[in-house]
């Protein structure tokens, strides 16, 4: 399944082979054009099967239209509301990287935290649960437990970086709003705060 193309639209090549079959004859297309907009045989079965939030480039446009912070930082919150409500072992969720920091563009993936009370599944395979297809922008999920939340090294750069960069946007025993580094303060300063 390709994820990054929007229902019913396929890859490029399949789209060009179509036209080409449906030009009239003698429509003048040179002959090795037909040889060079062949399919993928990599991509011939790939088309969406579902909508996804992801930013898609139209057929008939050259703009990609990208969400900004504040757009992937709403959508973000109120999926992990959700995400919280189903699945009640998730203690916390927030992401770091690039949307943290601010310094985001376009084709900038999220990268999600969660903290899960235990887990059953080895390290690499506990994100397969979780479907971000409501977020607006790709996302990767790393899943801890708080025992290997707790045990990460303060030695460990990409540990320091958790910790200094992590948005938290939902935080199961919080009342309300997830409890935020000062970094998420700065970034959601004079927006409203939705209320859960």
């Amino acid at each position: 399944m390709a994820s990054h193309l929007s229902v019913g639209q396929e890859a490029w090549g399949h789209v060009i082979a179509r036209l080409l079959r449906e030009l009239p004859p003698g429509a003048g297309a040179p002959e090795d054009l037909f040889d060079k907009a062949r399919p993928s045989s990599t991509t011939a079965s790939l088309k969406a099967e579902r909508q996804y939030g992801m930013p898609v480039r139209s057929l008939n446009s050259s703009v990609l239209v990208w969400p900004d912070a504040q757009a992937v930082d709403g959508a973000v919150r109120r999926w992990a509301v959700g995400q919280g409500r189903l699945h009640p072992e998730v203690s916390r969720i927030g992401y770091f990287g690039s949307y943290a920091r601010g310094d985001w563009g376009v084709g900038s993936d999220l990268d999600l935290i969660f903290v899960v009370d235990a887990a059953h599944e080895p390290f690499e395979r506990r994100a397969a649960r979780w479907d971000p297809a409501d977020i607006p922008v790709p996302a990767d999920i790393l899943v801890y437990t708080s025992a290997e939340w707790n045990a990460l090294p303060s030695d460990s750069r990409f540990a320091r970086t958790l910790r200094q960069e992590a948005v938290w946007v939902y935080e199961r025993d919080a009342a309300g709003p997830a409890n935020l580094n000062s970094r998420g303060v700065a970034f959601l300063r004079g927006f409203v705060m939705p209320q859960y």
